[in-house]
């Protein structure tokens, strides 16, 4: 009977997988070869980046802001 009812499964559904075990990418230290000085530098460069593009924010806001009203 069991015979049977692993032919049935087998034919509906497949054969079982087999599970491989896959390397976890997160299992290896992913940090080990940062350059934390480079990546500081780019920090500050988005940052200063940033503050150079908020005056034009500000200024495209209530364009920004019209837009959105005439939409709704």
């Amino acid at each position: 009977m069991e015979e049977r009812e692993n032919r049935f499964n087998q034919l509906m559904f497949g054969s079982p997988r087999k599970r491989e075990k896959k390397k976890d990418e997160l299992s290896e230290p992913a940090l080990g070869n940062v350059d934390w000085n480079q990546l500081m530098n780019q920090c500050q460069e988005i940052a200063v980046s940033l503050q150079s593009l908020k005056p034009v924010i500000k200024e495209l806001s209530p364009l920004l802001d019209f837009f959105q009203k005439k939409t709704k």
